[in-house]
């Protein structure tokens, strides 16, 4: 009886792995033709993610061939452990790897063909072994096991964690798409975000402020603007009208702001500033993910601010998390910039800060 289950399982086995082997590698010709769509995360993130699901999957085809009846095992639960690992945690392990999007994406057509395939399976057991093949599937499920049948507040926790999931991507769905997915092969491999401190030493410092090209100099006829060129990003300077939320926000909607009780652009002190990192789908403001991808600026990027026909050169030098309450507009000596945004998107529990220095 053995034998003739492996007679039937070998030919499925070999179908689907064929199938999936085309499918993947048409979803990683495709994203490398286009440069994308790229899971816009950073290569060690995409490789611990990928291990911790392949370490998984491992576990489960283990767990399959040690505990082979169908009452142990991960076949006490779901009829295919097999396929289920290999749709479930092989194929998104590989595409995040790859950080395809494509492929992630054709993760659903491969679940179809597995399905089928252990539908048609199913077909050939049930001739197999007729009736105690008929009960064994009435008590369990295909790939996915029947949390409510083992543990039911499990189940709820879990039920209610997808729906918070899915309807906080629905919610910044704008925001989440502009940062996670990108059209450039994603950022350069292994490189690591520096934080430097602003130094107030006269060696590699910024040069005295009275070394400073002036800015008066040249005129340019552009409104007051923000631009981060590596991001995009060409927004105009609202001067803030009040320090109350409501008023904040109003501010917000109308571009990047000037926080209250800031320095102006090119004068000594701190230049701060602050825009949406994401906002709800029915705020209409073109500017509700201005500062979505902030996280991607880096040491020595470049932030370019126009104010009163003027032109001012920053450069970034710190990135840092913190806690709401530890964000404050401070004085300083030196001619610096502060960039803020809420954080992580969709949230308002951190918030993500950017400093630099004026170079020109």
């Amino acid at each position: 009886m053995k034998s003739q289950e492996k007679i039937q399982t070998m030919p499925n086995l070999g179908k689907g792995i064929t199938y999936n082997f085309l499918i993947t590698a048409f979803a990683l010709v495709l994203t490398w033709i286009f440069k994308g769509p790229n899971i816009d995360i950073e290569f060690g993130t995409a490789v611990f993610v990928s291990a911790v699901l392949l370490a998984l999957f491992l576990m489960i085809i283990a767990w399959s061939i040690v505990r082979k009846n169908n009452d142990q095992g991960p076949h006490k639960y779901i009829r295919h452990p097999l396929y289920a690992a290999i749709v479930f945690l092989l194929n998104p392990a590989v595409a995040i790897y790859f950080r395809s999007w494509l492929y992630l994406l054709a993760c659903f057509l491969i679940y179809f063909i597995w399905r089928n395939l252990a539908k048609n399976k199913e077909l050939s057991l049930v001739k197999l072994h007729g009736n105690a093949y008929s009960q064994y599937r009435l008590k369990t499920t295909l790939f996915f096991p029947n949390l409510f049948a083992i543990n039911k507040p499990f189940a709820f926790v879990l039920s209610g964690l997808m729906i918070f999931i899915l309807t906080f991507v629905v919610l910044n769905f704008s925001s989440l798409s502009f940062r996670y997915i990108g059209w450039n092969n994603g950022r350069a491999e292994n490189t690591e975000i520096k934080s430097l401190p602003i130094s107030t030493s006269s060696v590699n410092s910024t040069p005295a402020p009275q070394a400073l090209p002036q800015a008066e100099d040249i005129k340019y006829d552009k409104i007051n603007s923000i631009v981060i060129e590596k991001l995009g990003i060409d927004a105009p300077l609202v001067l803030s009208q009040g320090q109350t939320q409501k008023e904040l926000s109003a501010d917000l909607d109308k571009g990047v702001i000037i926080y209250p009780g800031s320095a102006m652009p090119g004068e000594i002190g701190n230049f701060f500033v602050t825009g949406h990192s994401s906002v709800y789908f029915w705020n209409k403001t073109p500017y509700g993910r201005i500062f979505a991808a902030l996280d991607k600026l880096e040491a020595g990027d470049k932030v370019v601010v126009y104010y009163d026909q003027h032109k001012y050169e920053y450069e970034i030098t710190k990135k840092l998390v913190l806690s709401p309450k530890d964000v404050h507009v401070y004085g300083t000596d030196e001619r610096i910039i502060t960039l803020m945004t809420c954080w992580p998107i969709g949230t308002n529990l951190k918030r993500l800060v950017l400093e630099g220095e004026l170079v020109r």
